[in-house]
């Protein structure tokens, strides 16, 4: 069959050439991706040969990049002046970055809303192949870019606008966008939308916006990297994901800002050891090795996965670059280095020992090892970790053909984790009388965790089954505070709210939990009053040296479960569908809910007789709640 010079899909509608396809299409397909848009069969969308949806063949990567060389290159040929006499054009010379679809969104701010499977990565390429401007202002009055918060009337001008007051955005899916730009130090827009607002419109649109507000006060007080030298170190180290390191301290880990920067400082000095700078410096053998230390439930296993997944690509992240060892589990060494001799199970070698192995001949890769609980393991497991960390060499267990097991590799592509609970009182007492230790800035905060971390290595050292030989082998002790709370150290400054916005993120999920499930399918109302009054009473009931753990069950216990039991009872009229309406008795330090429109609502139970109590038939009117962005 004979085709058009114009024709860009074979006959089975696969794109077989795209400097043909019209810059729109191009446009429409990238759109389509950042939707989720696709046709999962491999089937093209199309009829006759004329697209409706996304083609067969058009990926991502090909369609960027052939709007990046339209972009640079500004000649117009014979075949442009042709498809513009039929209404196309294929965009030559235009900028693909500043385009925005019908609803004023440009390609970056649909991964922010829409956050197809691989948004974040896809995010970085825009940043930094394509040099996305995060901060970018839009000048577009289309409808899509108006919100509505608090009565106020806002236009989503920049990516963090959209990401805060997009209305197809739920709740508990703005948070990890807007830590992904925060990051990258996108500038704060409260100040400027807060200051032309009366002092009531004020009062309402920070309780409505609470507490991805704490968000922006946290990156005033990250000391933040120069990308450029982040990219330069990496580069020259052969580690060239070094530069997603800044996204560590805004990872599903909320605070822990001190951990976070001494991680960041331990990973970007032992990156920089990587490869020799020159024919007289020798590259350093040695892993990385940090002990996690402070109280459970407050982040160090969930921080030493993040770490893994910013230093290995997605691809690497599914082949297990990550390994996790319950040394609370073990009985001897062997099951952590391997068996000596001919012992049943000496063939096979140990997880770990495997993992050391195939990590020695991926030069350019990172594993992360984490020695959970390390200070439940046996003497043996910490006397053969001085040749490991000391010497960066590993001793092969893994019993091959010739029986031996001898064999030497170098393990310094490896970054060794050990937490531990030990010294929980020395961290915690000196949390409680050092305010520095949250809100300090510069060498101030730089001076606060040198000081917790001598103070842990003295304590450390003298605690079984550590040493001083072990200790003093050890990288960086990095210490991992209690979560901040006014009552805790006395002060209203605004990272003292970490367990009130952690609180408040965990009842947003837990709101929206039983929304799309179609087994119970009740809409759970909370408007941002009773949303704080909850969290405070959360916090309030919950256990500092529980951490998040204590929280969450809280609030499961609060919400979620006693909403399950209410239907499977039928209690107070909620059943499938209903809605619920929650309100709080602050005096009882109580939550309670009821079914939208009828006057008999649910009384809290006590925790180990909640389904017993009775009902309260007093009829008390809720809180109005919000029609908004936020509600």
């Amino acid at each position: 069959m004979s085709m058009s010079t114009l024709e860009y899909l074979d006959e089975e509608g696969t794109v077989t050439n795209f400097t043909l396809v019209p810059w729109e299409t191009l446009h429409k397909w990238l759109s389509d991706l950042n939707r989720g848009i696709s046709d999962l069969n491999g089937n093209p969308h199309y009829i006759g040969r004329l697209p409706l949806g996304l083609a067969v063949g058009a990926n991502r990567g090909k369609i960027l990049e052939e709007l990046e060389a339209r972009r640079k290159n500004k000649e117009s040929l014979v075949i442009d002046r042709a498809m513009k006499a039929v209404g196309m054009s294929r965009g030559y010379g235009l900028d693909w970055r500043e385009y925005e679809n019908d609803q004023g969104l440009t390609h970056l701010e649909e991964l922010l809303v829409y956050q197809p499977q691989d948004w974040r990565k896809q995010s970085r390429e825009y940043l930094f192949r394509y040099k996305c401007d995060l901060d970018r202002e839009s000048s577009n009055p289309a409808p899509g870019r108006a919100a509505t918060i608090a009565g106020q009337e806002i236009t989503m001008t920049t990516p963090t606008k959209v990401v805060l007051f997009h209305p197809e955005l739920k709740r508990t899916a703005r948070y990890e966008p807007l830590n992904f730009l925060l990051a990258y130090d996108v500038r704060n827009p409260l100040p400027e939308l807060i200051d032309e607002m009366g002092e009531k419109s004020r009062t309402s649109f920070m309780e409505q916006l609470s507490p991805l507000d704490y968000f922006f006060e946290f990156q005033a007080y990250v000391a933040s990297y120069d990308l450029a030298m982040l990219k330069s170190i990496g580069k020259q180290n052969k580690c060239p994901r070094l530069l997603l390191i800044k996204e560590l301290d805004f990872s599903d880990i909320i605070g822990q800002r001190l951990a976070k920067q001494m991680i960041r400082q331990a990973v970007v000095n032992y990156a920089s050891n990587l490869v020799p700078k020159t024919k007289f410096c020798s590259v350093s053998r040695q892993p990385l090795s940090m002990v996690f230390a402070g109280p459970s439930g407050n982040g160090k296993t969930e921080l030493a996965r993040w770490l893994s997944n910013l230093m290995n690509p997605p691809s690497k992240q599914d082949d297990g670059y990550f390994l996790k060892v319950d040394c609370g589990k073990l009985t001897d060494a062997s099951e952590v280095f391997g068996k000596s001799g001919y012992w049943q199970g000496a063939k096979q070698g140990s997880a770990l020992n495997n993992f050391v192995l195939r990590l020695s001949s991926e030069t350019e890769s990172i594993g992360v090892v984490l020695l959970d609980e390390i200070e439940k393991a046996d003497r043996s497991v910490i006397t053969a970790l001085y040749q490991v960390l000391d010497k960066g060499e590993w001793t092969n267990k893994k019993l091959d053909g010739d029986g031996a097991q001898t064999e030497t590799i170098p393990c310094h592509n490896l970054i060794f984790i050990m937490t531990t609970n030990s010294c929980d009182y020395l961290i915690t007492n000196y949390a409680k009388s050092s305010i520095d230790a949250y809100f300090a800035k510069g060498h101030d905060f730089e001076d606060v965790g040198e000081e917790i971390e001598d103070r842990l290595r003295n304590s450390l050292r003298t605690w079984k089954p550590f040493d001083s030989a072990f200790i003093g082998r050890v990288g960086r002790i990095v210490p991992f505070l209690p979560m901040a709370r006014e009552e805790t150290n006395g002060s209203q400054h605004a990272l003292s709210g970490e367990m009130m916005a952690v609180a408040k993120i965990l009842i947003e999920r837990e709101q929206e939990k039983y929304a799309d499930n179609p087994t119970i399918d009740v809409e759970q109302l909370i408007n941002p009053k009773t949303k704080h009054k909850m969290a405070n009473i959360i916090v309030e009931k919950s256990l500092p040296e529980a951490g998040v753990r204590s929280i969450e069950k809280l609030v499961k216990r609060k919400m979620g479960n006693r909403l399950e039991h209410s239907i499977l009872l039928r209690r107070g009229g909620i059943q499938q569908g209903s809605k619920v309406e929650y309100h709080t008795e602050e005096s009882d330090k109580k939550i309670d809910f009821r079914s939208k429109g009828s006057g008999t609502r649910n009384h809290e139970e006590e925790e180990e007789e909640e389904e017993e109590e009775e009902e309260d038939e007093e009829d008390e009117e809720g809180e109005s709640v919000s029609n908004d962005v936020y509600a």
